[in-house]
């Protein structure tokens, strides 16, 4: 066996014990991921649980629903700000919203814009009332949102769970259960108001390619887009005034 030979081999050793020593390092990290992300899985979903308006804030929305006038359609945000100014909430009731929602969200959506957990992560492993409830009562917490922030000039309050909740309506177009995708409402005298509607077989198809791309996600794009809708919903305050009924934004 010549010195050449030698090396060969040796170098060959030297390269296999590398890719073992790689491997090994590579399945570690895989091992830690995972042990994180089910770590971050597990408290959104204790986060998730803690989700549940109570009796002060059904009581609430009793009175904002007498208040509007029925339609099929859910009432714009407009028509809703104007309505809760008018049936001006109690700061116990804010209170519990905040304690009952936006703490919750707040922390969903932090773990989220911060890379730890992803929203699509967390959506397949919500059972389907679960997620039909937590749906149901962002969108209805929608307006309190605005009211706090527009109204009584709160700044950002409640934007988070603001952009959690457009992440959950996004991906009901990739779930795989039937009464996500289809329509969502909330009992209102002797009907019901659409809080979402169907998704179409074309978005459901076009949801799942696009989503091979890249998933919804709280980041820059959601925070910049409250942003634009908050000037939009301020402007239109602005123009109409405080002291408007509110007659006059039922066609917004």
């Amino acid at each position: 066996m010549t010195t050449a030979d030698i090396l060969w081999i040796c170098n060959g050793l030297i390269f296999l014990g590398a890719v073992t020593m790689l491997a090994y390092v590579l399945s570690g990290h895989r091992e830690r991921v995972r042990h994180l992300r089910d770590t971050y899985l597990q408290k959104a979903n204790v986060e998730l649980d803690r989700i549940a308006p109570s009796r002060e804030v059904a009581d609430l929305w009793q009175k904002l629903l007498s208040s509007v006038v029925f339609e099929d359609r859910a009432p714009s945000r407009m028509r809703l700000i104007v309505a809760l100014r008018d049936v001006a909430p109690t700061e116990s009731q804010l209170c519990t919203v905040e304690e009952s929602v936006i703490h919750p969200c707040n922390e969903i959506a932090n773990l989220i814009d911060c890379g730890l957990l992803r929203a699509r992560d967390l959506v397949e492993t919500m059972q389907v009332r679960k997620y039909v409830d937590v749906l149901s009562c962002l969108k209805l917490t929608e307006p309190l949102v605005w009211y706090q922030s527009l109204v009584r000039v709160r700044g950002r309050w409640g934007y988070r769970p603001l952009q959690l909740l457009g992440v959950l309506d996004q991906l009901r177009a990739v779930s795989g259960y039937d009464d996500v995708r289809g329509r969502i409402a909330v009992d209102v005298g002797g009907g019901s108001w659409t809080l979402f509607e169907p998704i179409t077989w074309w978005h459901k198809l076009f949801a799942r390619v696009r989503y091979l791309i890249k998933s919804p996600t709280v980041d820059l794009r959601s925070k910049l887009h409250l942003k634009k809708e908050a000037r939009r919903l301020r402007a239109l305050l602005n123009t109409a005034g405080a002291g408007e009924s509110g007659a006059a934004y039922q066609s917004w």
